[in-house]
């Protein structure tokens, strides 16, 4: 099973976009109760952004399923930041 640590995965956004989000208004989009993993598929790059396919295990309704989302990436000051669009 996946473990999810949403503090951990916050600081993934990008400055931008925490300064837009808080910690407490992104906890709760995450429906982190239906993930049980997940994997990168797919992922196309230019010179500073990703486009990132994951593949999300999920469970609900006792039906698990696959689904793709996608992820933008992008590299500002040499780190690489997500692009979050909530």
């Amino acid at each position: 099973m996946l473990q999810l640590n949403v503090e951990v995965a916050y600081q993934f956004i990008s400055p931008a976009g925490r300064s837009l989000l808080s910690l407490k208004d992104y906890r709760p989009r995450i429906n982190a109760g239906f993930w049980r993993g997940a994997k990168v598929g797919e992922v196309a790059c230019s010179a500073e952004t990703c486009e990132v396919t994951v593949l999300v295990d999920m469970f609900v309704e006792n039906v698990k399923f696959t689904n793709p989302i996608k992820e933008t990436w992008i590299l500002d000051a040499g780190k690489w930041w997500f692009v979050y669009q909530g």
